[in-house]
């Protein structure tokens, strides 16, 4: 979490987990992924992975009590990022943008920290890159791994 973003998007994860615990599963999941899809979320989300939706609400525990917390309790910032030498592909969904600025202010963040960081947009695609964009997220994924011998 940086940038000017931050603390709003550290919020939303505080009151994601509250929901959990206030409203269950369904409706937590439900709110969560609205806010990172947009509307239609349900039937997008299914779309693109058939039954993801309804993992995602069985998987919720785990999302909400164990991954969350320990993602509010990590940081990284400049001289962290900076010892990661290994080539980094740092992908932003172009309409990422529009659902929240914190995702182009974590892509700049990265490409600026990072000393072998490359950046990639990946076209027709926002917070679920690899499923609302797969074919052009393994072309990306594939020339980096080709460019860089792995």
């Amino acid at each position: 979490m940086v940038g000017e973003s931050a603390q709003g998007y550290r919020e939303s994860l505080v009151r994601g987990a509250e929901r959990f615990r206030e409203a269950g599963a369904f409706t937590a999941v439900d709110e969560f992924l609205a806010a990172r899809f947009g509307e239609g979320h349900r039937e997008a989300i299914n779309g693109m992975v058939p039954g993801a939706f309804e993992q995602a609400v069985a998987d919720a525990e785990t999302s909400f009590e164990a991954e969350l917390p320990a993602l509010l309790k990590w940081s990284v910032d400049g001289p962290k990022a900076e010892r990661i030498s290994q080539p980094v592909l740092a992908v932003l969904g172009d309409e990422s943008p529009a659902l929240s600025p914190r995702f182009s202010e974590t892509h700049e963040f990265v490409l600026e920290w990072m000393p072998n960081a490359e950046g990639f947009v990946l076209p027709d695609a926002a917070h679920g890159l690899q499923m609302q964009n797969p074919a052009g997220m393994a072309e990306a994924l594939a020339e980096f791994f080709r460019r860089h011998g792995m």
